[in-house]
């Protein structure tokens, strides 16, 4: 195996003094908010976010408003991958995007069982996961076995299998998440897979649980509330760069789901926010 878990753990996060250690560690903040110092760099940990820390670099952690947190630390014995996970920022969202949150909670409910072949299973998430993470970011591995996929061939298989079909609907559902501010329609989304509508329909019911359409909507709210959280930018902005072309449309449509309007959602997130300074 190209890499060894070592510990997985779910908990509220005590402070954890300055320290390192000669393995990496992930640290994923499940709720609250909290501080978390990597190097040089203090980073106001929210929910939804992912920090890296390689190994030997200093770090710490400063919790507030029951800071849950999920930590991993594993080792690398692959130098191609090592070298690949050394391009990764230290800080990165992974909630809104559905492929790495699925991935990170089969990583976290493997680690945290008591089962037969857990570890194995761990470790196979965990490797799935990183795999994701490194696409997602657009960082390649330069060795060949991780490049051997269906899609290289140049011409589609006239049998397409099971195992295919679940290819493209992750490739899917990755293409959804990369362009919510265009356009999307089922007849778009069913080219795009090469799916037929009812078959589209029925594998999104099967393994999302709701209609494709409503899953874009559910996952342009998701994109919409992070940038009402977290940026300054207009909701005009925001509205189109979730995908909606009315502002008017997006207000109402945002108010249906939340209760709240962008503007009451944004004052309410950014009001809740403690900073050092107000400790």
């Amino acid at each position: 195996m190209d890499l060894r878990t070592i510990w997985v753990t779910d908990h509220a996060s005590p402070t954890i003094p300055l320290h390192s250690h000669n393995y990496y560690q992930m640290i994923y903040c499940q709720k609250g908010s909290g501080w978390i110092t990597i190097g040089d760099t203090v980073y106001q940990a929210v929910p939804g976010s992912l920090y890296l820390i390689r190994p030997m670099v200093e770090h710490t952690i400063l919790p507030q408003d029951t800071f849950r947190l999920t930590e991993v630390k594993f080792r690398i014995f692959r130098e191609d991958l090592d070298d690949s996970l050394k391009q990764l920022p230290v800080e990165m969202e992974i909630d809104k995007y559905t492929a790495l949150r699925l991935s990170m909670r089969d990583v976290i409910r493997e680690g945290l069982a008591d089962l037969a072949y857990s570890y194995e299973a761990t470790n196979a998430a965990l490797y799935l996961f990183l795999i994701r993470l490194l696409r997602n970011r657009g960082i390649d591995v330069q060795h060949k076995p991780w490049r051997r996929f269906y899609f290289d061939t140049p011409k589609r298989r006239s049998v397409i299998t099971d195992g295919e079909r679940d290819a493209e609907f992750a490739m899917l559902l990755d293409y959804i998440e990369h362009n919510l501010s265009e356009c999307i329609t089922l007849d778009s989304l069913a080219q795009q897979a090469h799916f037929d509508k009812s078959y589209l329909i029925a594998r999104f019911k099967e393994s999302m649980g709701t209609s494709p359409m409503r899953y874009v909507s559910h996952l342009r709210i998701e994109r919409a509330k992070l940038l009402l959280a977290t940026t300054d930018d207009s909701i005009t902005r925001i509205a189109q760069t979730v995908g909606f072309s009315s502002i008017h449309y997006f207000s109402r449509f945002f108010k249906e789901k939340e209760g709240l309007s962008p503007v009451e959602y944004r004052q309410q997130r950014q009001n809740s926010v403690i900073t050092p300074t107000q400790k």
